[in-house]
């Protein structure tokens, strides 16, 4: 309920508050000469309107204590207003060079708020992507954090309220943000439990014979369940284990949008060979991910191991010059299957669940 909501919010702003003063100390503390970030306004998946407000400032902290000077603000909204940006989880190369000139910028970051519940079990969910003027991709990663794990298998003390909580999944998230001039992070590969058969996997020869780094573009997945944003979800994690994988490197997703845009295609589910072929010369590559969500069960609400979520999705990797498929996947897992001694290791949300499941994929598929 909405009183509900506000009572969690009004929970949250003592860490929010602290918070924001502890970013603003530091963003002020950076020496002039520091490399520059831009801090996009936050992606908002979820339903809830002030979940940005908790998590922005919680990465410019992040950012800040590694030794960039973030520019955040009214100067980067009216910017973005000036290129017409409406979605910020992604900037094509045009913009991101404007942005680099018009704010002196070295790089951006791009955060999503994947999923947002304060009440309840407390979930945070937010992705975030490093992203170097030039366009290479520093840092990528996601987190979905429940506050049933921020409890042990025996721990009967009271759930983290969602201000802690998004706190604690925002340093998770920024382990490994790289400083200014080092090395762009890599996000080390999901491994499948030994009690657990791998994915069911078909890797073509071909694959190999395409010269590194292999540009993919990643479609938007297919979403045949009733979880309105679990395709979008999917299709942004997906992206993000595809882009630390070495040897290959994805289209940012503005530029693909744009090149849909410039060739009609009005759904991508139903996009023509040849459509597909004048996409790839649009975004410089002929290798597309597609993929498919059946399946997309969250978690009860009031959190229950009788019904675990549960997550299944399917992966091609499509090679339409030569008309093939090079590599395709299909896995489904619930959260307890991953459950060790004591039920610790379970997998309690969807999109924590989703996250391993294509992290699993995809680190024994295209880079294996």
């Amino acid at each position: 309920s909405g009183g509900s909501w506000m009572r969690s919010f009004s929970e949250s702003r003592v860490g929010r508050g602290w918070a924001l003063a502890a970013a603003a100390v530091l963003l002020a503390a950076q020496p002039l000469g520091a490399q520059r970030v831009v801090m996009l306004p936050a992606e908002n998946l979820s339903t809830a309107a002030g979940a940005p407000g908790l998590v922005v400032p919680l990465i410019e902290r992040q950012l800040a204590e590694r030794g960039w000077r973030v520019v955040a603000g009214p100067e980067v909204e009216a910017a973005l207003a000036h290129a017409r940006v409406r979605r910020m989880d992604s900037l094509g190369a045009a913009v991101r060079e404007r942005l680099a000139a018009d704010l002196q910028a070295d790089a951006y970051a791009a955060s999503t708020v994947l999923a947002f519940r304060a009440e309840a079990i407390p979930l945070a969910a937010v992705a975030l992507r490093l992203v170097a003027a030039d366009g290479r991709e520093l840092f990528g990663g996601a987190v979905a954090l429940s506050a049933e794990d921020t409890r042990g298998a025996l721990d009967q003390t009271p759930r983290e309220s969602i201000g802690p909580l998004v706190e604690r999944a925002v340093d998770s998230l920024s382990r490994g943000l790289p400083r200014p001039g080092e090395a762009p992070a890599r996000r080390p590969p999901a491994g499948t439990p030994m009690r657990l058969a791998g994915p069911s996997t078909y890797r073509s020869a071909a694959l190999d014979a395409l010269a590194p780094p292999r540009l993919v573009a990643v479609l938007p997945f297919r979403n045949l369940t009733r979880v309105r944003d679990a395709g979008r979800i999917a299709t942004q994690l997906a992206t993000g284990w595809l882009g630390q994988l070495d040897g290959f490197a994805t289209v940012e997703a503005a530029d693909l949008r744009a090149a849909l845009v410039a060739e009609g295609v009005r759904d991508v589910h139903e996009i023509r060979p040849e459509q597909m072929r004048a996409l790839g010369q649009r975004v410089g590559t002929g290798l597309f991910l597609r993929g498919t969500v059946y399946e997309w069960k969250s978690e009860p609400p009031a959190g229950s191991d009788v019904a675990p979520p549960e997550v299944e999705i399917n992966l091609r990797l499509v090679d339409v010059g030569a008309s093939r498929v090079v590599w395709g996947s299909h896995l489904e897992r619930r959260g307890d299957d991953y459950r060790r001694l004591l039920g610790l290791g379970t997998v309690s949300n969807v999109v924590a669940l989703a996250d391993r499941v294509l992290g699993e994929m995809i680190a024994r598929g295209p880079g294996s």
